[in-house]
């Protein structure tokens, strides 16, 4: 990117051109977007241009071009995707003809666009305005460059952990969205969503065999899922006490330099060995998992218990 900035910067005659059309062609996205969405989405596609537009422009004092970080900070969304693709659409032809000739492609920012200035704002944790955002590029349903998977994915950890109050229902169907997809843009997150989408289940109640079974997709997409794993171990005690089953599953994660999962491995290990009367060896684990982390509280009142 930072070539691409550079470009611009020593062309200031083009980058100005650019701007103008840019702002052009975002208006027309924006209009667009006016008639399906509510006023809210629409004001912050505009402000988002205007941000990219006022500090695209090159210093002519210095003659320097902007700094990659400088766009990133003031408009990281538009500098990530957007304003680089409309920029070099238009650029490389007439803007009449671009609209004609890539409207999918015009419109198809519009899903887009609005999916990642909801990342923005759930990067600065407001997390309701990010949901909104989120159930606005489902709904127009113009997606171009985004996994759909994704979307729902995103939607599913706000209802589940960032909202304050967890809507289990809210969460579950979200997480069922992005799975039945399968559009997902990394093998982490969609293991992620398998795991989440288990752990909603698990706090609804469903039957274990319904959920034993997403931990153990979780782990089969991503090895490297250490909480899928830590939970499949003892999701497998759980269900028929298998215990070397769940032992093995659960001391691979203590091989890994995973700290949060491995706190939780031990804990549940030691769970398991005082399930079965093996009071030693429960001790040690509750006591591995404090040297991982002394304020473990949950390893302390079984420490207290015991």
């Amino acid at each position: 990117m930072k070539n691409t900035l550079c470009w611009f910067g020593k062309r200031t005659k083009i980058l100005n051109f650019g701007a103008l059309v840019v702002l052009t062609l975002c208006t027309l996205v924006a209009t667009k977007v006016s008639r399906q969405t509510n006023s809210f989405a629409v004001t912050q596609t505009k402000e988002l241009v205007t941000a990219f537009i006022s500090h695209s422009v090159v210093d002519q004092s210095a003659q320097m071009p902007i700094e990659e970080d400088q766009v990133i900070e003031k408009c990281p969304l538009l500098a990530r995707y957007c304003s680089w693709q409309i920029v070099d659409l238009v650029l490389r032809s007439q803007f009449d003809s671009a609209e004609k000739s890539n409207k999918n492609i015009v419109n198809g920012v519009v899903s887009d666009l609005l999916f990642q200035i909801g990342g923005l704002y759930e990067d600065k944790s407001q997390f309701r305005e990010a949901l909104e955002l989120y159930q606005t590029s489902i709904r127009l349903n113009t997606f171009h460059n985004v996994y759909v998977g994704d979307v729902y994915y995103r939607l599913g950890v706000i209802f589940q952990r960032k909202l304050g109050d967890v809507k289990l229902m809210e969460s579950y169907s979200a997480f069922h969205s992005a799975i039945q997809t399968q559009h997902f843009s990394s093998k982490q997150i969609e293991a992620d969503a398998y795991y989440r989408y288990a752990e909603v289940m698990r706090w609804r109640g469903v039957n274990i065999v319904e959920y034993i079974r997403l931990y153990k997709q979780a782990t089969i997409i991503d090895p490297d899922h250490h909480m899928a794993r830590v939970w499949y171990g003892l999701s497998l005690y759980q269900q028929s006490q298998d215990v070397e089953g769940a032992l093995a599953e659960i001391y691979r994660v203590i091989d890994t330099n995973d700290l949060w999962a491995k706190k939780w491995a031990f804990l549940y290990l030691g769970d398991i060995y005082f399930q079965e009367k093996r009071y030693d060896e429960s001790k040690k684990m509750y006591e591995q998992a404090l040297q991982i982390d002394s304020r473990f509280l949950e390893a302390q009142k079984r420490l207290a218990r015991d």
